[in-house]
Order: C-alpha cells, then structure tokens, then sequence
C-alpha cells in the first residue's frame, strides 16, 4: 500500500485534481459539464446554469447513485460547484478554482525538475 503524505497546500491541491482526474467516467462527466445544459427534464427557465444529473446518467448511461458518487469525487476536488433548486441539483465547472489547481500543478512540477540530477 502506498502511503502519500501531504507536506503543504501544494500538495494538497495537485493530489485533489490527481484524484478528480483518476477516472475515466469522471474525465466524461468533466467534458459534459464543459459543453452545457442539452435537454434537462427540468424547462424551468429560472434554473441555474449548470447541468442536471438526468442529463448526466442520459450522456453516460448510468445510474443516479454511480453518477452522484462521481459528482462528490469531483466537488470535492473543487473542480465542480453544485447548485440546488428545490429537488434538482445542476453542476458547473468551478473555473477559478481549476485554474488555481493547475497553477499549484505546474508549480508542483517546476520545483521538481532537477531532483536528483547534479548541479
């Protein structure tokens, strides 16, 4: 078993989007949320932006609960955001927030160019 410890918010960032991005059904439900609200079962114009789950298990053809279980993977990451309207939940890319996930990657990875080479 590997055992990671997170050393500082860095850490804690670039292991949050390894974990959000470590499936393929996640990667899809990434890629849904990028293209938009389709045809919701809810046509309630007041609805926030953002994509239903039933739009979701219709792209992916699953079920509500494996869906939801991969939507709380994604929010917790920060990656999504999920705003509810009376039973209905819509989910959103958080822009700013994967913005600052991919910046403490690429910082991650910049600071650890070089280990173990001489210098």
């Amino acid at each position: 078993m590997v055992v990671v410890t997170v050393q500082n918010d860095t850490h804690s960032d670039v292991l949050a989007l390894a974990q959000a991005l470590s499936d393929p059904v996640r990667i899809r439900i990434l890629e849904i949320l990028l293209q938009g609200r389709g045809s919701c079962c809810v046509s309630d114009p007041q609805t926030p932006d953002g994509v239903c789950v039933c739009e979701i298990m219709q792209h992916l053809g699953l079920i509500q609960s494996k869906v939801s279980y991969h939507l709380a993977k994604l929010k917790a990451s920060g990656l999504i955001r999920e705003d509810r309207r009376g039973k209905w939940n819509y989910y959103s890319i958080d822009r700013q927030r994967a913005s600052e996930l991919l910046d403490a990657c690429a910082c991650f990875l910049e600071r650890q160019d070089g280990i173990g080479e001489d210098r």
